[in-house]
């Protein structure tokens, strides 16, 4: 089959369906702390790794999205407070 006749076929390949079929047909590698099966010791581990830097990672921008909303409801707290400043001087003229 020459890649015209792909290019112009119908489609049937469908990414989804496919996906559908590898994910039923690939047994997960089961894994604990000490053992996995399926994968190097190597990958393992790196794999390991990874997971602890998003745990890090994740922390980190929970605390930062904190304290973010705490400067954010200052910043709305002095805004607040200047317009009722600008108003009593208003006022007091």
């Amino acid at each position: 089959m020459s890649s015209e006749d792909l290019r112009y076929r119908p489609a049937l390949f469908s990414p989804t369906s496919s996906r559908r079929r590898l994910e039923d047909e690939v047994e997960p590698a089961v894994c604990t702390v000490d053992k996995c099966i399926g994968i190097s010791p190597a990958l393992g581990n790196a794999l390991e790794h990874i997971v602890e830097q998003l745990d890090v990672l994740t922390l980190t921008i929970s605390i930062l999205e904190q304290r973010l909303t705490l400067t954010e409801d200052k910043l709305k707290e002095c805004l607040e407070n200047q317009h009722k400043m600008l108003l009593q001087a208003r006022q007091g003229e």
